[in-house]
Parts: C-alpha cells; structure tokens; sequence
C-alpha cells in the first residue's frame, strides 16, 4: 500500500517496499542499497534508490572515488591558474579612474554585474574602492586584466 496517491512517499513503510531485493544491474541478491536525493525539471524532489549486490557497490563506490578524485585535481589546477594569474597584480603602481572605465571593458563580455560590491569580489586584483564618494578603479590593472580567461578559469 502506497500512501502517497499511488507512489511510494518518504515514510519507512514505503521506503522498505521501494527497495529491490535483486540488484538491478545483475538480478542477484541485493545487498547494499544506495540512496541519492534527486529534483526533476519541475523541481519536486524525491529519493532514488539503487539496489546493488557486493561486487557492483564496490564498483561503484571505486567510480565515486575516481570522480572525487578528478574533481579535486580540477579545483587544485584551477587555484594554481588563479594564483599565477594574480601574481602579475602584485607590483604594480597604483593610478585610480573612474569605475566607467571598467564597465566599458566588461560589456565586451558576456558578465553583467548587479553592483560595485559583487565586482570588488570578483576582482579584487582591481583594487576597487571608492574615493571622495566616487568608485574608482586601478588603471594599470584595468589595461593588465584578461576578463574572458579569468572568467573562464573560474567556471
């Protein structure tokens, strides 16, 4: 029986009814169960419940260890991308200009920031502040600074 208007719902009798007890790559005894909280396009959320014997949940648990893996390296590779690419702010004199001239600069790309505080995070190698009530930017930056593979680099 299904409490849910005819699909099984959250509460532990349905969850129990929602387990296989074959592995659902292989039809032997399932062992291990893996749940995974999935949305679909609409938003609805729901609990998606794979079966698994003992060969196929250590085959899936070494992929999952792969995949963690890989996305570690990623994020090291893309801080180390980062890093260097600030390197080159470090030493630089500091000529301050109207923020427009930033804003000139960021329309050649496709971001669009809400306002300055969102622009002083993303750019912080800019050293945007705000002088005598007006916001300013640093020029020698400004002519250094790459926005397409920055941006890039932090997707």
């Amino acid at each position: 029986m299904f409490c849910d208007w005819g699909s099984p719902c959250d509460c532990t009798e349905c969850s129990e009814q929602r387990h296989k007890s074959t592995c659902h790559l292989c039809n032997e005894k399932a062992t291990k169960f893996i749940t995974k909280y999935i949305t679909d396009r609409k938003g609805m959320g729901g609990y998606d419940t794979k079966s698994l014997c003992n060969i196929h949940y250590l085959n899936e648990l070494q992929q999952q260890q792969k995949r963690d893996i890989e996305i570690k390296k990623r994020g090291d590779e893309r801080k180390k991308l980062i890093f260097t690419y600030m390197e080159k702010f470090n030493n630089l004199e500091i000529e301050y200009i109207p923020i427009k001239n930033l804003y000139n600069k960021l329309y050649s790309t496709k971001y669009r920031p809400r306002n300055n505080n969102e622009l002083i995070k993303k750019y912080p190698m800019l050293k945007i502040k705000k002088i005598n009530g007006r916001w300013k930017c640093c020029k020698n930056a400004l002519e250094l600074m790459n926005f397409t593979y920055y941006n890039n680099i932090l997707v």
